[in-house]
């Protein structure tokens, strides 16, 4: 029996076929603008700290199907994205309306990015340990993007388990003043202004990793605001002191974040 092949480009544009014949014509400027809203060139953010601060060893290399350049299969979610658009309410009305046409293929766009997002777990397994909401277009689109972008796998899961409330601000309160740490150490920015650490949210693992390497090892955490409950143990340490109920408890209302 032949071997189905894996998720590419005819696949990719089937979905395309799919989204665009589920909205009547005269409301697909809005589906054209969800789509051009995806032109845009992605040049992982590891690889932009990377180059402004001479070092390497962050970027993680994953396996792709059939070889495939990273960025090249990133580009088959796009039919798919135009949902992950949606799911974030990051649209307007024009968008909106022929959001609401869109439903009928909504279907076809989940399996296919389950497709993908099962093909590349399958060659990188550390990835399945990351948090997948079934439902959710945008939470599998996160691991892809992710590993296509090299981001380690800790820095992926911990990322797919921070999605809401105050985890989500707590990591993105982390990366911001990793960020500026790194460039008050180094004296270094990118070349084109931006922070050295943007787009991606590099796990306690991870930043302890790039201090390691530009010599900073003993500045392992910046520290945090004043006030702040966040605790430097190990989350397993915590239950295993205070019982995992009542941790878990604590811990949902943010006070180890």
């Amino acid at each position: 029996m032949k071997q189905a092949s894996h998720f590419g480009k005819a696949h990719s544009l089937e979905i395309k076929r799919a989204v665009y014949a589920s909205v009547p014509k005269e409301y697909r400027a809005g589906l054209d603008s969800l789509f051009a809203s995806l032109n845009y060139d992605n040049y992982s953010p590891v690889r932009r700290m990377e180059e402004a601060l001479g070092i390497s060893g962050i970027y993680h290399q994953y396996d792709f199907p059939d070889g495939m350049p990273p960025l090249e299969f990133e580009a088959l979610m796009k039919p798919m994205r135009v949902y992950e658009i949606l799911e974030k309410g990051l649209c307007n009305k024009e968008e909106q309306i022929a959001g609401e046409y869109m439903k009928a293929a909504k279907s076809k766009s989940l399996f296919a990015i389950r497709r993908m997002y099962n093909e590349l777990t399958t060659l990188n397994p550390e990835l399945k340990a990351a948090h997948i909401e079934p439902t959710q277009i945008r939470s599998y689109v996160a691991v892809i993007s992710g590993a296509c972008s090299g981001f380690p796998p800790e820095d992926i899961i911990e990322f797919s388990r921070a999605t809401k409330g105050s985890a989500n601000d707590r990591i993105n309160d982390e990366k911001r003043r990793f960020s500026k740490f790194l460039e008050e150490k180094t004296g270094k920015r990118r070349s084109d202004g931006g922070p050295l650490v943007e787009n991606w949210c590099p796990s306690l693992k991870t930043r302890n990793r790039i201090l390691n390497i530009l010599g900073l090892k003993n500045e392992r955490e910046v520290p945090a605001p004043r006030g702040s409950l966040r605790r430097a143990v190990p989350d397993e340490e915590l239950a295993m002191i205070y019982g995992n109920e009542f941790y878990n408890f604590m811990n949902q209302r943010g006070m180890f974040d």
